[in-house]
């Protein structure tokens, strides 16, 4: 009996070191919340005969990583998402959007909204 416990406890210690291996980034975990926020505040499109290839809260959320992690530039965001995969896996970018298109979302929201909106995140 002693034995089928100390087996146990092993298997048991073996699952936790995945589960620690598998840890989340911070700028992954802000960018869940920002993206979740983002779309319960925010409509999908800004217009409905825009393209429709990148959504809003998606856009917004990118524009508030880029405050979030400070000192960043447009490109430098654009470099940043072509780099990491699993922060285009949490926003659902198939393709990552050009610097310029960062610059137009930032200009056509208010500061008043993404102050608010990075409030809730």
């Amino acid at each position: 009996m002693v034995k089928y416990t100390l087996r146990r406890q092993n298997r048991f210690s073996s699952n936790f070191n995945i589960k620690r291996n598998k840890r989340e980034g911070r700028y992954k975990r802000f960018l869940k919340v920002a993206y979740f926020v983002t779309r319960q505040t925010l409509p999908m499109y800004s217009h409905k005969k825009s393209p429709h290839i990148y959504s809003l809260p998606q856009l917004i959320s990118c524009v508030l990583l880029k405050i979030y992690i400070r000192n960043m530039s447009y490109r430098d965001l654009e470099e940043f998402l072509l780099s990491s995969g699993d922060i285009k896996r949490v926003l659902g970018l198939r393709r990552v959007p050009n610097y310029s298109t960062f610059s137009r979302v930032c200009n056509r929201v208010t500061g008043k909204e993404i102050k608010r909106i990075l409030g809730k995140v």
